[in-house]
């Protein structure tokens, strides 16, 4: 992936983007013997957004077999991590 970013923006670019990226993702996917069956592909979003809140790293792994998306995330802090860091200072 690293060496497919130092290429040229074009069409080449996204197509060894979408080649490695997914190719990736399905070898993962068969490193937990994950069987998948992907139905319906008229509805999958063309060129669009698609959002899904609280996703998985499973749920990841089996969307990225079969496009590349963009991954975006945000960073939870739980007051329980916070107390245990606290305590974990204090100790």
């Amino acid at each position: 992936m690293a060496v497919i970013g130092t290429l040229k923006d074009g069409e080449a670019k996204q197509r060894w983007h979408y080649q490695v990226y997914t190719s990736c993702f399905q070898i993962l996917g068969g490193a937990i013997s994950a069987v998948v069956t992907y139905h319906n592909p008229e509805n999958k979003p063309d060129g669009g957004i698609c959002v899904a809140n609280h996703t998985s790293p499973i749920d990841v792994l089996i969307m990225a077999g079969d496009n590349a998306y963009a991954l975006v995330s945000t960073a939870q802090i739980r007051l329980s991590d916070v107390d245990i860091t606290f305590c974990t200072l204090l100790s």
